[in-house]
């Protein structure tokens, strides 16, 4: 059997601190990438210059530069235009993939085609303070295929690590059956696409701590949905979207499972404001939102074993 391609898709913009870092983990993965395309946004500090070094000792790796800065999602849908891969990685700048994330993702990928793709937990790193997080789900102690009916079940007892792109590996075509991404959800738009991809082919998942990202107060999606008119109007758009024939396949798991409830409150508001909407509401929806804000009030002044210990005792009851 033919090696799967993998093509890495890297937007920069001003991160000179950190992109080198990224590239050389990327880099030195045991499964190596068929090509790393990075779209240099605008950059105006020495983003360029370490980037540059970086193709020129490694031939997969290609630089293309913006002459003006055009935002992260066009740049990406810019690299997807060039991407041959049969899968793809969305690469953020300033995070670090852990070793063994390609070859372990690609080899349960191959062992199930079908999903859209596979995911893993991650840790955070919080900006300024430095200070490292971790999250762990671990559906299972061994790498698993979640079918979109698994998901659902699952979804309804627990945080199940679907949302978004960071330290997934995508099938290329399962991402373009999906509708891309989709620019005009600017913030949300990896988190919509990712939920549409797990509901209608299933995931691959890995027990393992894979990707180390960073987390800013002050990123675009923190600033994104503190802009109420402008997030109101992108979550009007989804909301549309899921009532639209494209998405007819997958809609019965939107409004059955609290996966909406990664959007927060201003989902909920969007859906009491317009009645098209009220079908997407539940019980587990406002359940889901109500713990998230509590949990996330309260969790950085729970010490780490005692979360250990909860979260060990949680899964013994829902199984």
């Amino acid at each position: 059997m033919d090696k799967p391609t993998l093509s890495v898709i890297l937007p920069n913009y001003n991160h000179s601190e950190y992109v080198g870092e990224a590239l050389q983990a990327i880099l030195t993965q045991s499964r190596t990438p068929d090509e790393v395309i990075v779209v240099d946004d605008g950059s105006t500090d020495d983003s360029v210059a370490v980037i540059e070094r970086a193709v020129d000792k490694n031939p997969v790796v290609r630089l293309v530069l913006n002459s003006k800065n055009i935002g992260a999602f066009h740049c990406i849908n810019k690299a997807m235009e060039m991407a041959s891969g049969e899968y793809l990685y969305f690469a953020s700048a300033d995070d670090t993939i852990l070793p063994g994330l390609f070859e372990m993702s690609l080899d349960m990928l191959g062992r199930y085609p079908e999903a859209g793709f596979s995911c893993c937990e991650s840790e955070t790193i919080s900006i300024p303070s430095g200070a490292i997080g971790k999250n762990p789900r671990f559906l299972s102690k061994e790498p698993c295929y979640l079918s979109p009916r698994d998901l659902a079940r699952w979804t309804s007892k627990r945080d199940v690590p679907i949302f978004g792109l960071a330290g997934k590996i995508v099938r290329a075509s399962a991402l373009m059956d999906a509708g891309g991404i989709i620019s005009g959800l600017h913030w949300h738009s990896d988190g919509f696409v990712s939920l549409v991809m797990a509901f209608r082919h299933g995931v691959c998942y890995l027990p393992a701590y894979l990707i180390r990202m960073r987390e800013y107060p002050d990123s675009l999606g923190q600033l994104g949905v503190k802009n109420w008119p402008a997030n109101r109007k992108i979550l009007d758009l989804i909301l549309n979207l899921l009532q639209t024939e494209a998405y007819e396949d997958v809609r019965d798991f939107f409004k059955t499972t609290p996966v909406l409830a990664h959007f927060g409150w201003p989902i909920v508001y969007a859906m009491l404001s317009d009645k098209r909407y009220r079908q997407f509401l539940s019980v587990g929806l406002g359940h889901e939102i109500l713990w998230n804000r509590l949990r996330n009030m309260i969790s950085p002044f729970v010490p780490y074993p005692i979360k250990t210990i909860y979260r060990r005792a949680r899964d013994r009851i829902t199984g």
